[in-house]
């Protein structure tokens, strides 16, 4: 069954009408007496039938694209997850090589400072083993952070609004209530 928009937009004329007629006829509407309260609560039980009907009718429409959205997701996830996880794994790879690449130097640096002079350290120490990231890969750390106690969080903080946490604690503005620490994050741009 294909499903033809304009036919859909159409059947809503007459709908469209009335919504602006009352629209008009609300936009300054005051109550002043028991006859205009009487009214308005007349008008106000056609505006929510005229709403119910909308919102039914536009769910007979929604409902088979949510239906078929669901299906093609359900299609598609498998495979997603699957590059999901290869992603997930090549950034830990990728993390793990330059931090243990930076360790082994760092390591050797000590070594060299205590005295070892040995070709092969002076070679880790001067970076001669440090793994390289292509040019379009950059590692960083992100600070993250966790609501571990919500009555705790001041109240210009929205008790818990993450967005004005993370721009606080950015800001370097310790917040109550809230733990911190900090990920890895490997990015890689397009060439």
């Amino acid at each position: 069954m294909d499903f033809d928009l304009e036919k859909a937009n159409a059947s809503l004329d007459s709908a469209r009408a009335e919504a602006t007629t009352l629209f008009e006829m609300v936009a300054e509407f005051v109550i002043l007496d028991d006859h205009d309260m009487v009214l308005a609560n007349g008008i106000l039980g056609q505006v929510k039938e005229a709403l119910a009907a909308i919102e039914a009718k536009r769910k007979t429409i929604t409902q088979p694209l949510n239906i078929s959205l669901r299906a093609i997701n359900a299609m598609f996830s498998d495979v997603a997850e699957k590059y999901a996880t290869c992603e997930r794994q090549l950034k830990k790879a990728i993390m793990d090589a330059e931090k243990r690449s930076q360790k082994e130097q760092d390591e050797a640096l000590a070594r060299v400072q205590a005295g070892e002079q040995t070709p092969a350290t002076l070679a880790v120490a001067h970076g001669a083993n440090v793994i390289q990231l292509p040019k379009n890969i950059s590692t960083r750390k992100d600070l993250a952070f966790r609501i571990v106690n919500d009555d705790l969080i001041p109240r210009n903080l929205c008790s818990g609004d993450a967005r004005k946490i993370k721009i606080a604690l950015a800001q370097g503005i310790a917040v109550p209530g809230v733990e911190t620490w900090y990920e890895d994050v490997v990015s890689r741009r397009k060439k």
